[in-house]
């Protein structure tokens, strides 16, 4: 079994960054991990781009790490947090 990959952002994840968003996320598939313990703020811009990424890898497919209380929030809010396994540490 290959060894996942990890994404670290951080930061806010806003219409600004989304160029480097896109690219960072790219190659993320099934199995890989997204660690959000630094990212302070997302807003739809950046949401939009983790629903593809959940579509292209599958539902649950891919781990999200440790999201802040904001962005945890806000992931729930508009239901993404159903696309993704979201643990509070790396290794959950």
């Amino acid at each position: 079994m290959a060894t996942p990959a990890v994404v670290k952002l951080s930061g806010d994840l806003d219409i600004y960054h989304v160029p480097e968003l896109e690219t960072a996320l790219a190659t993320v598939s099934a199995g890989d991990v997204i660690d959000l313990s630094d990212v302070r703020f997302i807003d739809a811009a950046a949401i939009g781009i983790f629903v593809r990424v959940a579509r292209r890898a599958g539902m649950g497919a891919v781990t999200l790490v440790a999201p802040a209380g904001p962005v945890r929030k806000t992931f729930e809010l508009v239901l993404v947090n159903k696309l993704f396994t979201i643990v509070d540490a790396y290794g959950e």
